[in-house]
């Protein structure tokens, strides 16, 4: 099995928030050397919010309680 990573740099406007450019900065095809079984983590259908986004704080909060109800 093959990972394929891409890192991208997305520039926003100050005033409008819209993306105004959009960069590559890394670009990485891997081979997978684990167990499938290891990886924990959920497979994400789409691409992660941005931390600033505002909806952040709501998937902060549902990690939180998500780290409490496993301890």
């Amino acid at each position: 099995m093959r990972r394929h990573n891409v890192v991208l740099r997305e520039t926003r406007s100050k005033r409008t928030g819209d993306v105004i450019r959009t960069e590559r900065l890394l670009e990485n095809d891997a081979l997978v050397c684990y167990s499938l079984d290891l990886v924990t983590a959920p497979i994400l259908p789409e691409k992660p919010r941005s931390a600033r986004s505002p909806d952040s704080a709501k998937t902060m909060e549902s990690a939180r309680n998500l780290e409490s109800l496993r301890a």
